[in-house]
């Protein structure tokens, strides 16, 4: 009886150890694109809620711009002065909409940069609503979108076998 492993033996041992680490590899990066653009979606709907309490509890107008991957809230303070603060979007996460994304919702053409909402800004008024528009974003992977009604409230649609579904 002889003792001990052959090299072929610890190879066979580290190829499949190898196998098994790139699959583990390929699905983490697949669950953080997931949960990035989760992240992101919850962000851009926590603003816009944020901006309709604050319209109503400040009584003047709060807006939500969206550009170049990012989230900027606002308000006007008097006709020389304007608080914003920006917030960027999750790492891979970018507005606007993957190539097999064919319409917007309800058929409309999709701006190029993703964002349907008049000069790019939502604007939540207060008792009075907000300003309509849908916002798209992606992933590498899947296009949403969050529609935003005349009353302020979100709604968040996702990409998939050629349609917008409402999640």
């Amino acid at each position: 009886m002889k003792n001990g492993m052959t090299l072929i033996e610890i190879m066979v041992v580290v190829v499949i150890i190898g196998v098994i680490a790139a699959g583990a590899t390929f699905s983490m990066r697949r669950a953080a694109d997931y949960y990035r653009l989760r992240s992101g979606t919850v962000s851009i709907t926590q603003s816009i809620q944020y901006i309709n309490q604050f319209a109503l509890e400040k009584n003047k107008p709060f807006g939500l711009k969206f550009e170049n991957d990012s989230i900027k809230v606002f308000y006007v303070v008097d006709t020389d002065t304007i608080h914003e603060s920006s917030e960027p979007l999750p790492i891979n996460i970018k507005f606007g909409y993957l190539d097999n994304v064919t319409a917007g919702l309800k058929g409309v053409t999709i701006p190029p940069n993703g964002v349907d909402f008049p000069n790019g800004v939502l604007v939540a008024y207060p008792h009075k609503g907000a300003s309509k528009g849908t916002v798209y974003f992606n992933s590498p992977r899947e296009s949403r979108a969050i529609n935003v009604n005349s009353m302020g409230v979100p709604r968040v649609f996702i990409w998939g076998n050629g349609v917008w579904n409402e999640q």
